[in-house]
């Protein structure tokens, strides 16, 4: 992340990409920093955004965990010239991001797949 970030213990067991990771936390005490963290590291990984998956219970968090990691890009892009193609592309590819709420993500399933879910897809 831009500035430094100085992640508690249970942070940092947060930011372990050895398996899926459920954050639960109250207001104020950096889940989105945390999540958004997690994102680049998957990245750097070389996972593309379009296999990642990051839900949130809010519109608002949604869009700000969106906005924390496409900042985090460009400034990569910008600061890192040996990487800035890798994160040009990887900024890119941010059109692909499944980072929304739990809701919205349900929906699409059910609604690329009404078939296998019983639900009627004009619903």
């Amino acid at each position: 992340m831009a500035e430094q970030v100085n992640f508690t213990e249970n942070q940092l067991r947060a930011l372990d990409l050895n398996s899926g990771k459920l954050v639960v936390a109250g207001a104020g005490s950096g889940k989105t920093t945390v999540l958004a963290e997690r994102y680049l590291r998957l990245l750097e990984s070389g996972l593309e955004p379009s296999q990642i998956v990051a839900m949130t219970f809010t519109r608002k968090a949604a869009a700000s965990l969106r906005a924390k990691v496409y900042a985090e890009i460009q400034r990569r892009e910008t600061e890192d010239s040996g990487q800035a193609v890798e994160w040009r592309e990887r900024r890119d590819a941010m059109r692909d991001a499944r980072i929304s709420t739990i809701h919205s993500f349900c929906g699409n399933i059910l609604r690329a797949y009404p078939q296998l879910s019983g639900v009627d897809p004009e619903v």
